[in-house]
């Protein structure tokens, strides 16, 4: 009877061993500590008429254990699956990190931007309006190239800010204006995936920004333009410009959707907010502190965007350099998986990145953006005469060629960081696993 006894106290510690700890090795290891005491306990002397009994007992307890370590192995093995296979939600939860005060920046320059709007399209221009400065008869002697009903003061005044603007707010606007949210995103992606070949856009860059220092922009501050347009009737005839005009609405138009969405989308990643609720929110701020305010506000607004923008970027630079283990790791690890390359020297159409394609391409691409488009040269004929242009020229240069430098080295860094645990090819059940690498 001592022995059942004892042998039903064994059970008892299997199945306080299986509800109550917390993993499987400590379910086993109580349990195989109970058996082995016991085991090595000083036997009982028994009856023959009991041996039976005794064995029939010694059975049932070993099946009992065995189902009760069983039970303890698919019960932590269930909690444990449950821990490394999240659901999206979950996971979409987990990699949400924006805290109080990134929603107070956000908020902020929001603000900012609209109060900017508001004093611009309001205060200012009452002041002006008191103090006689402003006058919609009066005319613009600047020059005669121009559309008659574009030269009145006020007009200049909203469409080119009175062509008294300076030039570092300028420079920093077309800096702006040149990259959006998809080169920010889309070029450390490009790094990450394909390599450095892209880097050779900095080249292009560099040439594209003399041309148009050179040829573009001594022609349209001479002629006192308020848009490219403008030329193509003063060069060709008023229905070229239309056709100009219309093709430069419907490019903008196809292209704006994706500028806007892309970083929503990545402010939907770090928040939870669903796209559709930020995007209208943003859209309407743009629209309001624009319309009002004219390109003034337009350009200071800039200003406030492009610190911030390259203060992010330094910062992530900084801070995920850091975290990497160096500059020395960043560059090593990308060096020994064959990162660190040029774009093949070849005429083939095929190579995805070659040195003619990028130089042709986007050479011509770059030109038309920084020298041609129209978003860059409102911002440039806003400047006094054709030296503040080339100053600001110099500085846009500057400011592009830098930002996009450490838009490539994110990608770089990016490759550092998930060198051995690729958030694109790992699926939903290894998550869990790289989730621990961010």
């Amino acid at each position: 009877m001592s022995t059942t006894i004892e042998r039903e106290e064994i059970i008892m510690d299997a199945v306080e061993a299986v509800n109550t700890p917390p993993t499987v090795v400590n379910a086993i290891v109580q349990t195989v500590q109970s058996i082995i005491s016991s085991t090595t306990s000083k036997p009982t002397a028994l009856p023959s008429s009991s041996i039976s009994t005794v064995d029939s007992t010694t059975t049932t307890t070993t099946d009992t254990t065995a189902r009760a370590i069983a039970t303890a192995l698919s019960t932590t093995t269930s909690s444990s699956s449950m821990t490394e296979k999240p659901s999206v939600s979950d996971l979409s939860s987990a990699l949400q990190h924006f805290g109080i005060v990134d929603y107070l920046v956000f908020i902020a320059m929001l603000v900012v931007c609209a109060v900017i709007g508001f004093y611009f399209g309001f205060i200012e221009k009452k002041k002006k309006q008191q103090k006689g400065q402003v006058s919609t008869d009066e005319k613009d002697g600047a020059g005669t190239a121009g559309m008659d009903e574009r030269r009145g003061s006020e007009a200049l005044d909203y469409l080119v800010g009175g062509r008294k603007m300076k030039v570092f707010p300028v420079s920093l606007s077309l800096v702006a204006s040149f990259v959006s949210g998809i080169s920010l995103l889309g070029t450390s992606t490009e790094i990450y995936v394909y390599g450095t070949q892209y880097a050779f856009i900095l080249v292009t860059l560099a040439i594209s920004g003399l041309i148009s220092w050179y040829i573009f922009l001594p022609v349209f501050c001479n002629l006192q333009l308020t848009s490219t347009y403008e030329y193509f009737e003063l060069r060709f005839n008023k229905t070229t410009r239309l056709v100009a005009s219309g093709l430069f609405s419907i490019t903008t138009l196809i292209w704006l959707p994706i500028v806007i969405y892309v970083p929503a989308l990545a402010f939907n990643q770090v928040t939870g907010v669903n796209v559709h609720i930020i995007t209208p929110a943003v859209c309407i701020i743009c629209i309001f502190y624009t319309t009002v305010g004219g390109l003034k506000a337009v350009v200071w607004t800039d200003v406030i965007q492009t610190v911030i923008m390259v203060g992010a970027v330094i910062i992530v630079v900084i801070k995920g350099t850091m975290n990497v283990g160096g500059l020395g790791v960043v560059i090593q690890r990308n060096l020994e998986t064959g990162r660190l390359e040029w774009p093949e020297l070849t005429l083939d159409p095929k190579v995805r990145m070659s040195v003619f394609a990028l130089f042709i391409g986007y050479t011509a691409h770059s030109t038309y953006n920084i020298g041609c488009n129209q978003i860059i040269t409102q911002r440039y004929l806003s400047l006094p005469n054709v030296k503040a242009m080339g100053q600001s020229s110099l500085l846009f240069g500057v400011g592009v060629v830098l930002l996009t430098s450490l838009t490539l080295y994110n990608g770089l860094l990016l490759f550092a960081t998930y060198h051995d645990c690729d958030p694109l090819t790992t699926k939903l059940r290894q998550r869990i696993s790289w989730c621990h690498c961010l």
